[in-house]
């Protein structure tokens, strides 16, 4: 196991009820994103196997400043076996339970993560290898409180109502030639 330190955490969907089913529906998986602006924690994410992306200002333009660098960890919520995985554990600072709904962009936090090596054999043949990371727990350093915004009312407005016509259709019914006819 190891503990990644003092991230900034993005996108948490680790409620236990409620599984993230964006990637697998067959099983969903908790997860988060880790950011950092720093190139020495990138380094040491780098060295732990933990693929980075960079996020530029202009995505399209390589010279462009590096506004962070992230990545995703998840935890499935079945195990091979088909059984249940246990959720991610989410506390404070002194170790009580925080409701991982209430975690807003840009918290700060540690990461319990575990590594495993994985070799499958592609569909397309030969081997892939490398090394898996799970996320186990959040540990918050820095809780910004999420706080849903209000939706917007859609104010009053008058309603049309329309009704059939009830009337019989005249000999041959509709005529299939105008798509208005029988209509509202």
């Amino acid at each position: 196991m190891a503990i990644l330190k003092n991230l900034e955490i993005w996108f948490v969907k680790c409620d236990p009820k409620r599984p993230s089913k964006t990637v697998s529906p067959e099983n969903p998986t908790w997860e988060v994103q880790i950011r950092t602006k720093d190139k020495t924690v990138r380094a040491e994410l780098t060295k732990l196997n933990i693929k980075t992306k960079v996020v530029r200002a202009d995505k399209e333009d390589e010279e462009s400043p590096i506004l962070y660098y992230s990545a995703n960890i998840k935890k499935k919520s079945l195990k091979k076996d088909g059984s249940a995985s246990p959720p991610v554990q989410v506390v404070n600072g002194k170790g009580n339970d925080v409701d991982p709904n209430t975690i807003g962009n840009g918290s700060i936090a540690n990461l319990r993560i575990v590594q495993n090596p994985f070799s499958f054999v592609a569909k397309e043949g030969g081997t892939i290898s490398g090394i898996a990371t799970t996320l186990m727990a959040i540990q918050l350093v820095k809780h910004i409180v999420y706080t849903p915004k209000p939706m917007e009312d859609f104010g009053d407005v008058e309603t049309e109502v329309l009704t059939p016509k009830t009337e019989p259709a005249e000999a041959g019914g509709p005529d299939a030639n105008d798509p208005e006819e029988g209509m509202y």
